[in-house]
């Protein structure tokens, strides 16, 4: 009987311990789409068109993120000084602190930056 009481704690305890992934709170509607690839690209909202969004998850250096939703957008974007509409895949993740968001890596003179763009912080900077 003790056995059996120890092994029922010990699998209170794991199971107790054991953390899951959260499901998104919300879908992600094309107008945050909208919204945050406006933050990202600095194209005006009323000229990005959303062509469609799809459920997914992704591998990023041999980590596995689920919740991840694929847009694929066409905005204007400069190449060579002129500016043409192009289809832009954008990857949007979702966790609890920044509901849906996108995230960058920039170098800059002082070293990395990461860009968050946020459905619930707007934009972030960390240096």
């Amino acid at each position: 009987m003790k056995n059996l009481i120890r092994l029922m704690i010990g699998v209170l305890a794991w199971s107790s311990t054991t953390v899951f992934a959260l499901e998104p709170t919300n879908e992600l509607s094309v107008k945050e789409a909208v919204r945050l690839i406006t933050m990202k690209s600095n194209a005006p909202a009323n000229t990005i068109e959303i062509a469609f969004i799809v459920d997914g998850s992704a591998k990023c250096e041999g980590f596995e993120v689920k919740n991840v939703r694929r847009v694929a957008a066409i905005h204007g974007v400069q190449e060579g000084g002129k500016q043409s509409r192009k289809l832009v895949f954008y990857d949007l993740f979702w966790n609890e602190a920044l509901g849906w968001f996108m995230w960058e890596s920039r170098n800059e003179r002082t070293g990395e930056a990461v860009y968050l763009w946020s459905e619930l912080r707007g934009e972030i900077v960390n240096r």
